[in-house]
């Protein structure tokens, strides 16, 4: 069974891997504005929706998770995230495409949250658990790889006007990450804490949420990782407002964007083995990294200082991420972990959205380099509130788990 069970980790290597081909990344905006015609309110809307939605998507979907199976959860929503875009040319409607929006939140609502408690789990089983930040740090670095290459082709793709080839070109990757999840293992620890769950849909969300918010080591956690969660969505809608200011061109933006998605997948690369052992001081060393590099960027906005900034709030953030995620799931029971990191990501959702929203505001009112400070000044409160709570924490991980 172990054998079986440890297919798990390639397979989510490849899951990881090709479901983020950003094909549609440099093209999107242009083509709901300029193809389509919506206005740029609308085309905000649309690109604002699935932050939104998962706001009240990611705890039913969570259940779905838990009650039913991770696996099943995570190939549904695979199967479901590419099929809005191909769909996307042959609609014009703007109530239409808001159906398809919608269409693709469920899919990724339905794989977020579950996918990390199906690694998890498999790790838990094998009695690997302290691999859970390099694993997921690893398939990140293909991930970016893979998104990288995706946004360069995407862009040309563009160019050339092949807008339809490069909304539909994720599919078949999604399909190929779809057929490595059929071949991935159930969990013995997922089954079994199936049986001991509780058996109403509401007392079982309940049970989950009051899990978080109840305790207030995984509470501080959850709150850390919403914000980091929160960024790393938000990073590609600042870059144009960053790379404009720094007086970039729309073609070198998406070359750079590429270029950066490139950088990033070799940081997380070589980032696993800058990644401390004891995962609390991992976390609190990379938020004061990120932090450091956004007050740095408000301060100091010119090519030389932002663009070498950016490579390390791209680095600290997932390296922080996948430390905090595992502190949080050591926290937490195997019969409801779907749904709680599902109501984590809920938080994440939340946090995006007030984040995007001050990054907007802040720069009409001041400037960019005002916007890029707050952001600082966010990362620098979580960074204090955690550092404050450290004798909840103690030092090792292992703490954590004592709190199941």
């Amino acid at each position: 069974m172990n054998d079986r069970l440890s297919r798990n980790i390639p397979a989510y290597y490849v899951m990881r891997a090709l479901t983020l081909p950003f094909f549609w990344l440099p093209i999107l905006y242009y083509y709901l504005t300029a193809i389509k015609g919506f206005s740029v309110a609308e085309t905000t809307i649309l690109l604002g929706l699935q932050e939104f939605l998962l706001i009240f998507l990611e705890v039913p979907t969570g259940v779905v998770a838990d009650k039913i199976s991770r696996k099943f959860s995570v190939a549904l929503g695979t199967l479901i995230i590419p099929l809005p875009f191909v769909f996307l040319p042959y609609f014009d409607s703007f109530t239409a495409v808001i159906v398809l929006f919608v269409f693709r939140a469920i899919g990724k609502a339905l794989l977020s949250g579950a996918d990390s408690a199906l690694l998890y789990d498999t790790l838990l089983d094998l009695g690997r658990t302290s691999e859970y930040k390099t694993i997921k740090t690893k398939s990140v670095a293909w991930m970016m790889g893979v998104s990288a290459i995706a946004i360069f082709l995407g862009g040309w793709m563009g160019q050339y006007e092949m807008y339809q080839l490069a909304l539909t070109l994720p599919l078949p990757l999604y399909l190929i990450a779809f057929t490595a999840i059929l071949l991935m293992v159930e969990p013995e620890t997922s089954k079994k804490a199936k049986e001991i769950q509780e058996t109403n849909y509401f007392k079982h969300i309940s049970i989950s949420i009051k899990l978080v918010v109840a305790n207030h080591k995984i509470l501080i956690l959850a709150i850390a990782f919403a914000f980091l969660e929160g960024l790393a969505v938000n990073m590609k809608w600042y870059y144009p407002a960053i790379f404009g200011h720094l007086g970039f061109g729309l073609g070198l933006i998406g070359t750079i964007m590429s270029a950066l998605y490139l950088v990033k997948s070799f940081a997380y690369g070589i980032g696993s083995s800058l990644i401390l052992k004891d995962a609390y001081k991992n976390t609190t060393l990379w938020l004061g990294v990120v932090t450091v590099s956004w007050l740095i960027s408000g301060l100091f906005t010119n090519v030389f200082t932002t663009l070498p900034a950016l490579v390390l709030i791209l680095l600290g953030s997932e390296l922080a991420i996948n430390s905090t995620e595992e502190l949080i799931h050591a926290g937490l029971e195997s019969s409801v972990r779907a749904t709680a990191m599902s109501f984590v990501n809920l938080l994440s959702s939340v946090s995006a959205t007030i984040m995007i929203g001050l990054w907007g505001v802040v720069i009409d009112i001041r400037s960019l380099p005002a916007s890029m400070m707050v952001q600082g000044l966010i990362f620098a409160a979580i960074t204090t509130l955690l550092w404050q709570s450290r004798r909840h924490f103690g030092s090792k991980t292992k703490m954590m788990r004592n709190c199941r």
